[in-house]
């Protein structure tokens, strides 16, 4: 079976929907599959056979507007049993789905959270404007891939009658790294009992990163926070100026953009993860948190956060300073319960977001597609 992947960049800055696109792809070859990526701006040397085109630079980034890959995808896609489409909004699903549709080929949209009331509140006027013209052919055709229960919810309204399918994403394994607790404190000059609180995403308005360092200015108790990701220079210039004002000085870390053993060393090392996101279709950085035994913090808008109450795994707290600055002193306080939410958050992943798993759902799904039934 051939299925094409179409996700409008795989730059390593995006974050989750990156690293999740990789991994399922390479999840899916390691079932069979003959599966391949077709993108803008990938990273060289890749584990996976990806097809990258350049981004005209006369259009707004986020669109992704890529001539060559359009060009590709009308040659190429017509060789493919299946299509796999990833994020609205963006040049390659909508031609990839309008091609798909128009050479009888079945395709999914993962939707990326881009249907969900909040994300639609943002341009409401030309989102809606582009679903309702531009891709309305296109969703008409679709059968849609959300990655949690809330997030088929919002897409069910857009859906009509296609199938909406929810299947989870799954983590990669955290590599063991025994020393990290130790490396951690002595690359950064702290004693060795100091609380380490891990923000491990995008620096972005959406994923409301103030509302952590507000709360962690009202705390009394020493603590370390690391800010790892990367974001607009003017929203990561606030985010220092606010850091400076609240006289939180060489407490806060704002790391940049990591990976490889230095990803390995934050979520080994840390004490505690939190990401006050305002909606997160899925939630890729929480699980790998988990993954690796942090206890959680997150705000109900993160997509998951069922599974993690349910679970004992982390924390579910309103989106208010205050609210996040009491779950702070709570676990800061109780090394026993983030031990345990830890063990839990692990036996979470363990039990529902293994990639393996996921792969054979998702081959399951291609092959009813592709029935003549």
């Amino acid at each position: 079976m051939r299925c094409l992947h179409v996700v409008p960049a795989l730059a390593p800055e995006a974050g989750g929907p990156t690293t999740a696109a990789i991994a399922l792809v390479q999840a899916l070859r390691n079932r069979g599959l003959e599966a391949e990526i077709a993108t803008t701006e990938a990273p060289p040397a890749l584990p996976i056979p990806v097809f990258s085109f350049p981004v005209s630079r006369w259009t707004l980034r986020q669109y992704a507007f890529a001539p060559a890959l359009a060009t590709w995808l009308q040659e190429n896609i017509p060789r493919y049993d299946l299509v796999h489409l990833h994020g609205c909004f963006a040049h390659s699903s909508t031609v990839a789905a309008a091609i798909a549709r128009r050479h009888r080929i079945p395709y999914l949209w993962r939707t990326l959270d881009h249907l969900s009331g909040p994300s639609l509140a943002k341009g409401r006027w030309y989102k809606h404007l582009y679903l309702r013209t531009v891709d309305a052919a296109n969703l008409r055709s679709a059968v849609f891939h959300c990655t949690s229960e809330p997030e088929a919810q919002w897409v069910k309204g857009w859906a009509g009658d296609r199938p909406v399918l929810t299947i989870p994403l799954g983590v990669d394994p955290i590599p063991a790294a025994p020393d990290a607790c130790h490396t951690l404190r002595q690359r950064w000059g702290l004693p060795i009992d100091t609380p380490i609180v891990l923000f491990l995403s995008r620096l972005h308005p959406k994923k409301q990163p103030e509302i952590l360092l507000q709360a962690l200015a009202g705390l009394d108790r020493p603590w370390v926070a690391l800010m790892a990701g990367t974001g607009d220079p003017a929203y990561l210039k606030r985010l220092v100026s606010l850091s400076q004002n609240r006289g939180l000085g060489d407490r806060v870390k704002f790391l940049g953009f990591v990976q490889g053993e230095a990803k390995t060393e934050v979520l080994r090392g840390s004490d505690v993860f939190a990401l006050p996101s305002q909606s997160e279709n899925f939630g890729l950085a929480v699980a790998e948190a988990m993954a690796a035994g942090l206890p959680v913090l997150v705000t109900p808008g993160v997509q998951i956060a069922p599974e993690i109450e349910r679970a004992g795994a982390g924390l579910v707290i309103p989106p208010t300073v205050e609210a996040w600055r009491v779950a702070l002193e709570t676990l800061l306080a109780d090394p026993h319960q983030r031990q345990s939410l830890g063990q839990n958050g692990q036996m979470l992943v363990q039990q529902t977001y293994q990639w393996g798993a996921i792969a054979d759902r998702l081959v399951t799904v291609y092959r009813q597609l592709l029935s003549p039934s």
